[in-house]
């Protein structure tokens, strides 16, 4: 290499090769899809060059949710094997046509919210797609809002197990507006023009659909990752670099105050 250039060059080819290799094993890893952000954070890289990497690849985008498509399809179709008996996983039977059509009726959190706990022991994401249906990413939102809202689910071996005794990360918000007081109780606040208490709100019915709404947005606000990196060199270290990339021995520096105008290289051999 005989500019600095060119060994900028190298170097940048080295790290977007490192770059496509970490991601094409992230979606392998990932059959059903990774978003971006989960993709930065898998393999610590900014988001323009995951970007530039997965147009690289040609990874196929539903959605939001990344993956390569058929293009691992004959990687990724494996045999049955033994191992998931050891693991004494009871395969779930496929729903009937019949209550495939009653479970589009039912709202999709809610027919998670039963799948989970009908499975104390664990589901597997390709057993709890088969039945409820979608795709990766709507699992995951809702998966989230049952984190939140109803109990904790843990991911472990490869299933999603409900901690059914255990109290979700947010208090549930409630679906209907609080009972009023009845008439014959007596009423220990009295309120008058010039004087109200401060402390008495009104009673707003919660209207589900935008809570759900909410909910939803919650969930799409993504996490950015963002790496620096940086390299400080004194006046000697700068000095030895200059001479092992141009192959010289002698620099000599022209500076103006404190700002370096010129760098002159040179080296000397008897013929």
């Amino acid at each position: 290499m005989n500019s600095a250039a060119e060994l900028r060059r190298f170097t940048d080819n080295q790290a977007l090769d490192k770059a496509v290799k970490a991601v094409t094993d992230a979606l392998i890893a990932e059959p059903f899809g990774l978003e971006i952000s989960q993709i930065m954070n898998n393999c610590r890289l900014s988001n323009r060059t995951t970007k530039t990497v997965l147009s690289m690849i040609n990874a196929t985008n539903d959605n939001g949710v990344w993956s390569l498509g058929g293009q691992i399809q004959s990687k990724t179709v494996l045999p049955q094997s033994p191992v998931i008996e050891t693991k004494k996983v009871e395969a779930m039977p496929a729903p009937t046509t019949a209550t495939q059509d009653q479970d589009k009726k039912v709202p999709y959190l809610k027919r998670l919210i039963e799948l989970l706990r009908e499975n104390p022991k664990g589901i597997s994401l390709e057993n709890a797609l088969k039945i409820l249906g979608g795709q990766r990413g709507r699992f995951d939102q809702e998966l989230i809002r049952v984190r939140r809202y109803q109990f904790p689910v843990r991911l472990e071996n490869g299933l999603y197990i409900p901690d059914l005794d255990k109290k979700p990360s947010i208090k549930p918000l409630p679906l209907t507006p609080a009972v009023k007081k009845s008439e014959s109780e007596p009423n220990t606040v009295q309120e008058t023009a010039d004087q109200k208490s401060p402390t008495l709100k009104p009673e707003i019915p919660v209207n589900q659909d935008v809570q759900d709404k909410v909910i939803e947005f919650r969930a799409m606000v993504q996490k950015r990752v963002v790496v620096t990196k940086e390299v400080i060199l004194n006046g000697e270290q700068l000095d030895n670099v200059l001479k092992s990339i141009f192959g010289l021995d002698t620099t000599t520096w022209t500076t103006d105050g404190e700002k370096v105008v010129q760098v002159h290289l040179t080296k000397t051999e008897v013929a």
